[in-house]
């Protein structure tokens, strides 16, 4: 009876030092993935941060090449221009004040 009993606890002590290394191993699985989505996430942002760079860059050329083709294609009095000039700072800073929201 008593040996029995001893098997028995033999027996769920060895289940539970399975079971505990188990856990530690999909505890360490988990750590690993955890870590590696860290990092893609950095890379994502860090190269989202460059395309925003770039996306504003871009805009601030496309509004100097639109001044500048107003500004050339326009025959009109130097009034006209400023009025246009004025109207096409007030579209950049709308982009602008988008961007950043």
């Amino acid at each position: 009876m008593l040996a029995g009993k001893m098997e028995q606890d033999i027996h769920l002590s060895d289940q539970l030092k399975e079971n505990i290394q188990r856990l530690m191993t999909l505890y360490e699985s988990q750590l690993s993935q955890s870590n590696e989505l860290k990092t893609k996430l950095l890379q994502a942002e860090s190269e989202s941060e460059i395309r925003n760079q770039k996306i504003s860059e871009l805009q601030r050329k496309y509004d100097t090449l639109k001044i500048a083709k107003t500004i050339a294609l326009s025959g009109t009095e130097t009034h006209d221009v400023k009025i246009k000039i004025n109207k096409i700072v007030r579209d950049i800073d709308r982009c602008i004040a988008m961007l950043n929201t």
